[in-house]
């Protein structure tokens, strides 16, 4: 259950320490390289702020977000957030945009880090003298910091009642009522031309014995 697909309903305790028991998780699903790589692209191409109690995003701010201007992966809605993450006491940004720099230079820069394969990033980095283990660990530490501390938004499965003027915004977008409800008055043609084929029938005029 750690891998994707992971289930969408609640399950009984004992079925998740059984599951644990039988197919443990392992220590991460990617190797730290591959999340290296990972968190980049994700976090280039997120529609939220990057604020940590921040639940702005695209839609909500209505422009494009404040990239940092170092790592230009990291964004943010406005100066305030981007100011309060650079010096967030557990993972400041300060700390974490040199690493972001330093393996996107070394992958070849920031289009090609965002397009290449994983392995070919990971041998472009063996090309210019690998990263650093701490700094893939780091990252990774922050990744884990980030999901357990991160203000998480509505997933859309909680049940909301609505607007109290619902309906009567809906009867702003329906159209007039259709001027023949009935099918076949639609294509009186259709229906003339059905009836005298049935016509020239030879059982048309007569009686049928049931």
């Amino acid at each position: 259950m750690h891998l994707p697909p992971k289930p969408h309903f609640p399950l009984h305790p004992d079925m998740i320490t059984l599951d644990k028991a039988t197919f443990p998780p392992p220590a991460s699903v990617r190797s730290l390289p591959s999340t290296a790589v990972f968190l980049v692209r994700y976090w280039k191409s997120q529609t939220r702020c990057s604020g940590l109690d921040c639940q702005n995003n695209l839609q909500t701010v209505g422009k494009n977000f404040q990239r940092c201007a170092r790592c230009n992966i990291i964004g943010y809605c406005g100066r305030e957030c981007q100011k309060q993450d650079w010096i967030n006491p557990e993972y400041p940004h300060k700390k974490v945009c040199p690493i972001l720099c330093d393996i996107v230079a070394k992958g070849g820069g920031l289009s090609l880090f965002l397009n290449y394969e994983t392995p070919k990033i990971h041998g472009y980095w063996n090309a210019r003298g690998g990263v650093k283990e701490e700094d893939l660990q780091y990252l990774d530490d922050w990744r884990k910091d980030r999901e357990k501390r991160r203000v998480q938004l509505p997933d859309g499965t909680e049940w909301t009642p609505g607007f109290d003027d619902y309906d009567s915004l809906l009867t702003l977008f329906q159209g007039a009522k259709a001027q023949y409800p009935d099918r076949l008055q639609r294509w009186p043609s259709e229906v003339a031309k059905v009836k005298a084929l049935l016509e020239i029938m030879p059982f048309w005029d007569q009686d049928i014995d049931v």
